[in-house]
């Protein structure tokens, strides 16, 4: 966002913020709108001129026959980045608004840039500012009701470069972060980015270029990129290709073992930066490097991650088309691990920059920033500062704490006599004291192995004092679960496994830290890194450590093969086990009434009486149901002439029965055993007589009854 402020108020700003953090004394500057005051306190200001007519946060305005205004100074805490810069008609412009509360932190989504002239810019994304017309601009940046220092911006027109010649841009050389042991080879690839009318391209050129070699301050020529490392301490490699050098790559050579596996340590995309029109598009190109030290192009293998996709879009494969005119960063995933963003500036007319030995292409994003702007810096610097030398040097923060394989930004400030600061970050030289615990370049800390080292700034022939820099340990960026997808059945409980990885670009197995959970419990739950289906459906599960989330892995609970089949057999054994039970416990029942008849074996009148009933039981499990009425002997004679013809078998128990229920004459204690033979021998004839079907079925009713059969007596 931008927006226009009063021009008296940006010549207060720019009169007051160019000095930073010391007390002032009382200044005073005339200008056509009135008299500007700072360096009062608001009790000396009411104290000397009374109430004013007008309040805005630290500005006071009197608004008498002469107008007064009276700027109330703290210790600004906010910066625009860069302070100079010079740029091109429908280029896009980045600017940068750093709060510095003792850590300086990126706060550019939240501010607000004002602009002098701002009809003659277009906003094109938070800091970002395309020009409309040639001339000289200032801006300064809000956050938070506090003001930035000023930065000025010098639009010319867009240069044209018909040439035909293909420019080399930027040379890069792999692997990444090399670590080997004394007598081991490394072998370094080399890959170029050209241009050819605003076309983009990269090639490796590893057989083209010149090798060179550096150790303890010496330079060595290489006859090829193969380097055979034979003593402990730091080696450099670079290389050269038409006139230009590509940055060094530092070799670590210990004696701590180097882990020589194939695990993924690092991703670069190329072209590291981008300057294309609107309607184009750029092809580009990722390459991995591993522990061992081997290098990949694996651009069909990673995830391309677009920050503005409104500016940039995917075209085909590794080919993206620039949309809108603007800033947009550009990332390869892989593994878990992100490259540096690549920073894709997009004009609305083709922009060609000419080579140069003072302005060169790097491969980081600040580096190019800043590298961009350092000529700048010098062209401009008489117009804007004050031409009187510094009496010391300091740099903010004064005090450096960040975790292993992070970054963060230091500024440097050379301070006059007039206790007036310039911002001389990016014109100096940065030094610190233990390179293996940190590394600084144009003012970014880069934070190695955890530990202690210490900073420095030198600017011509002054340096600044020391500030303190602690490494901790390295920050978890991500969390990779695995397997990511996932297809089981309720019966399966699979274990699932989570790798932590880390700014240092280290990674360790993190599963039993981690907390996990499942995004849909009903679907499955977790048990710590155990999923638990509960029913057919859809999940996703996440790991969760030390405030970072997880990528989701996908779970999908679906019916097993043969679920019916397992079904039935299920159902199938269940029945069978409730018929197994019922029967055992009408073996059980029926032997119990066994033993009930036989009790009465003692007293043969009422043993009788009991075999009887039992026969009328059967014979009515065969059909022959005794109604009320029926007279005991006429059923008997109807059982006989169905089952035991001219036998009479069951009409001669009968009268025993009558005899034994109505008579009073004694019946002997023989008279048991022969009505138990009389008994079972019809027993046995009545079922001899019968088919298997109906057998079957008789004795399923039997054992429902619980009526026994045979009775038979042991003994």
């Amino acid at each position: 966002m931008i927006r226009k402020i009063p021009v008296f108020i940006l010549f207060i700003s720019l009169f007051c913020l160019g000095r930073l953090y010391a007390k002032q004394p009382v200044r005073e500057k005339i200008i056509p709108q009135g008299r500007i005051i700072s360096g009062l306190s608001e009790e000396e200001a009411v104290e000397k001129y009374g109430i004013p007519s007008y309040v805005k946060e630290r500005l006071w305005l009197y608004d008498g026959k002469e107008k007064l205004y009276i700027y109330f100074e703290d210790t600004p805490k906010i910066y625009l980045y860069p302070r100079f810069v010079q740029g091109y008609i429908g280029s896009p412009l980045e600017f940068k608004t750093l709060y510095d509360s003792g850590t300086v932190t990126d706060v550019t989504s939240q501010s607000e840039l004002i602009l002098d002239k701002p009809k003659y810019f277009d906003a094109n994304g938070t800091g970002v500012l395309t020009p409309k017309k040639t001339g000289e601009y200032q801006v300064i940046a809000e956050y938070k009701g506090q003001y930035s220092n000023a930065g000025f911006i010098s639009i010319s027109e867009s240069p044209q470069d018909n040439s035909s010649e293909e420019r080399l841009l930027n040379i890069d050389i792999f692997p990444a972060k090399p670590y080997a042991n004394v007598n081991t080879v490394v072998y370094f690839y080399a890959f170029g980015t050209f241009t050819l009318k605003g076309h983009y391209s990269v090639r490796e050129i590893t057989r083209q270029v010149d090798w060179f070699g550096e150790q303890d301050g010496r330079t060595y020529k290489l006859k090829e990129s193969k380097v055979f490392l034979s003593s402990y301490g730091k080696y450099r490699v670079f290389c050269k290709y038409r006139g230009l050098r590509s940055a060094s790559r530092e070799i670590s050579i210990s004696t701590k073992p180097a882990r020589m596996n194939k695990t993924l340590k690092q991703i670069d995309a190329l072209p590291s930066n981008v300057y294309i029109a609107r309607q184009t598009s750029v092809p580009f190109r990722a390459i991995a490097s591993y522990e061992d030290n081997s290098v990949e192009e694996v651009t069909d293998k990673v995830r391309w991650a677009i920050k503005d996709k409104l500016l940039l879009e995917r075209a085909s494969d590794n080919v993206f088309a620039a949309k809108g005119i603007g800033i947009t960063e550009l990332q390869a995933v892989m593994g878990g691990l992100r490259s540096l963003p690549v920073k894709v500036v997009i004009s609305g007319s083709q922009i060609k920059k000419k080579r140069s030995n003072k302005i060169r292409p790097q491969k980081k994003e600040k580096e190019e920033l800043l590298e961009g702007i350092k000529e700048d810096v010098r062209m401009l610097h008489k117009k804007v500062t004050e031409s009187n030398s510094f009496k010391y040097i300091k740099i903010a923060p004064s005090y450096c704490s960040l975790p292993a394989g992070s970054r963060e930004q230091l500024l440097a400030f050379g301070v006059r006599r007039d206790n007036s600061e310039e911002d001389i970050t990016i014109l100096g030289e940065w030094h610190v004291s233990d390179p293996e615990v940190a590394s600084v370049e144009n003012g970014t800390i880069k934070a190695i192995v955890p530990g202690e080292t210490k900073i420095r700034f030198k600017y011509k022939n002054m340096e600044s004092a020391y500030i303190p820099v602690i490494v901790g340990e390295a920050r978890l960026v991500s969390i990779n679960i695995s397997p990511r997808q996932l297809t089981l059945t309720k019966n399966e409980s699979p274990l699932l496994q989570a790798e932590g990885y880390f700014g240092d670009s280290s990674h360790k197995d993190i599963t039993s830290l981690a907390a996990w959970t499942s995004e849909n419990p009903r679907t499955a739950k977790m048990e710590r890194n155990r999923i638990r289906p509960a029913r057919i459906g859809k999940t996703r599960i996440f790991a969760e450590y030390s405030g970072v989330k997880s990528i989701p892995a996908d779970a999908e609970i679906v019916k097993e093969k043969y679920w019916l089949l397992k079904l039935l057999l299920k159902i199938a054994i269940v029945i069978l086990s409730i018929m197994a039970a019922l029967f055992l416990y009408s073996c059980l029942m029926i032997e119990n009434a066994k033993m009930e008849i036989l009790k009465l074996y003692a007293d043969p009148r009422k043993l009788i009486i009991a075999l009887y009933k039992n026969l009328q039981a059967i014979t009515a499990v065969f059909g022959f149901k005794q109604q009320s009425c029926t007279p005991p002997l006429l059923l008997a004679a109807s059982i006989d002439d169905k089952y035991f013809p001219g036998e009479n078998l069951f009409l001669d128990f009968t009268r025993k029965y009558e005899e034994a229920k109505y008579s009073l004459h004694e019946i002997t204690a023989e008279g048991s055993a022969a009505a138990l033979d009389e008994y079972n021998r019809i027993v046995k004839s009545l079922l001899g007589k019968q088919k298997a079907g109906v057998l079957f079925y008789a004795y399923l009713k039997s054992y429902a009854g619980k009526i026994p059969f045979f009775i038979i007596k042991n003994g």
